[in-house]
């Protein structure tokens, strides 16, 4: 009567003769499913190079079209100037102390003419307190004149504008 034995105890210098081979094989398989993620990897990391190097380069700075005649004809027709009205005055809120001690303030204001809105504030002739000069710059900042229709939405002015301080005593 013949007796089964598993095929390792069978065979056991056949097991051992394909195990490098069979290490061999799971190596270069391994090898062969990262190379393509490495490729992958590799190939995305060179679009974020170029983006980078994208980023890095200088952007040209933009400067507004100069337009002669912006302001249409009829509206300079019956004066030399353009007349503008606060839409939202400047809230201007001051102490005792304050409103004792500032004079006028004459500011000069950017504004650009399509929206109305206030883009820069520049103190020409001081109150007299740096306070004061603050509180006038915020609150004209935040204030909006009269916008101009009609005209290229770039466009801007400046204009001088007095803020009187009343004391009211």
């Amino acid at each position: 009567m013949a007796v089964l034995r598993p095929p390792d105890l069978i065979y056991p210098h056949m097991v051992m003769s394909f195990l490098p081979i069979f290490k061999k094989l799971l190596c270069s398989l391994a090898i062969g499913l990262l190379i393509p993620s490495v490729y992958a990897q590799s190939e995305a990391d060179q679009k974020v190079q170029q983006l980078l190097n994208t980023l890095k380069q200088p952007v040209p700075t933009y400067t507004p079209p100069k337009v002669d005649n912006a302001v249409p004809a009829h509206l300079l027709a019956k004066k030399q100037h353009y007349e503008v009205t606060w839409l939202k005055e400047p809230y201007l809120k001051f102490t005792d102390a304050e409103l004792q001690r500032a004079k006028t303030a004459t500011i000069k204001m950017t504004v650009i003419a399509h929206s109305g809105l206030i883009t820069q504030v520049e103190i020409i002739k001081s109150s007299g307190l740096k306070v004061v000069d603050a509180k006038i710059k915020d609150a004209v900042m935040a204030a909006k004149l009269e916008p101009i229709r009609g005209v290229d939405q770039n466009l801007t002015y400046t204009l001088q504008h007095d803020i009187p301080i009343k004391n009211p005593l």
